[in-house]
């Protein structure tokens, strides 16, 4: 069997190369009401590390400033406000999942009187969330594992809209679907490029 090849990497290349990617993208985490998250700035913290191996690509430590924008009417609002409020009282969950239905079902019926009057009167929120979260990727899954460690807010505006774990939910959904792109196509040029250090016919030995 011939030798594994183990390789280091560049790391400011691979910092800058993901934070360039993953900087300024904004995708749909929730539909009702609507929750987008923004990932505005990136940092590896201090002690943190990325190790990259044939098998496994592993980031710890890297932080993150993300923007969360929550848009929907009054009853939608409302509706995540009540799953909130239960969770924050130790409800289970499927009292939280009733006041989201609850306020899904008012908001239907204030939705087709808006309809008729050639209105749909909506709210937006929006309040910053600062995250330290690992990343891992194992070659052969297609998505990044995120967990997220440190979580620090703007607890004033974001008291009244969402949870913690919601919010944990939201922006680790966000981290993952887009480092799980990243990841990929990273992943495939790394390997592309150690393949193409190994001499003919060891990699296969």
């Amino acid at each position: 069997m011939g030798p594994i090849c183990s390789c280091q990497m560049d790391l400011s290349l691979t910092m800058g190369e993901l934070k360039k990617k993953l900087v300024g993208d904004r995708r749909r985490v929730n539909s009702v009401p609507e929750v987008y998250v923004t990932i505005e700035d990136m940092e590896l913290k201090d002690g943190g590390s990325i190790k990259f191996s044939p098998e496994k690509f592993t980031f710890n430590g890297l932080n993150f400033q993300t923007l969360v924008t929550v848009s929907g009417t009054a009853a939608e609002l409302a509706g995540i406000a009540a799953a909130k409020g239960a969770a924050k009282l130790g409800l289970p969950e499927k009292v939280s999942a009733a006041g989201l239905k609850a306020g899904e079902k008012v908001n239907a019926a204030v939705a087709n009187v808006a309809k008729m009057a050639g209105k749909a009167p909506r709210d937006e929120r929006s309040f910053r969330i600062g995250v330290t979260v690992d990343m891992t990727k194992e070659f052969g899954e297609e998505k990044v594992q995120v967990k997220v460690k440190d979580f620090t807010t703007e607890v004033s505006v974001f008291n009244k809209v969402l949870h913690n774990d919601r919010a944990r939910e939201f922006v680790e959904e966000a981290l993952s679907q887009k480092a799980s792109e990243v990841a990929s196509r990273m992943g495939k040029k790394k390997m592309d490029a150690l393949q193409s250090k190994i001499p003919f016919g060891m990699g296969n030995a």
